[in-house]
């Protein structure tokens, strides 16, 4: 069984999305080896000239190796469009692909600018597309 921070009875659903996010985490806790350790929840930032950016990776995990893995899931419904992958978040519409590019992007660049060189891979999880 993967190791989990914060622990995982520790955390609390608060919405239909977070149930199921919860459920992906509980999921891979059990089914991966004790060699894992899974991250839930982890804020992210990157300043810019521009501005900052702000952000939460849902899950990271790590293997032995060092190897990263950023998890962003999506429940509930998406919208599907020649313009990209959409989530409604009560009237206000959010490009999914945007969101994952900044992620992604906001998690290098602080590795590199640590002066870790790790491989990091990132994964959109849609536990209830069909």
């Amino acid at each position: 069984m993967a190791r989990v921070t914060p622990p995982i009875h520790t955390i609390k659903a608060m919405s239909p999305g977070q149930y199921t996010e919860i459920g992906v985490l509980r999921r891979l806790a059990n089914e991966l080896p004790d060699t894992f350790e899974l991250f839930h929840s982890v804020d992210w930032t990157q300043v810019q000239p521009t501005g900052d950016r702000h952000g939460e990776i849902d899950v990271i995990v790590l293997n032995q190796r060092g190897d990263l893995a950023l998890l962003e899931i999506k429940a509930g419904e998406l919208k599907f469009s020649e313009q990209g992958l959409f989530k409604d978040y009560g009237g206000n519409l959010r490009n999914v692909g945007t969101q994952v590019q900044w992620q992604f992007r906001g998690i290098q660049h602080r590795l590199r600018a640590a002066g870790l060189n790790v491989r990091l891979m990132h994964f959109l999880v849609l536990p209830d597309a069909t």
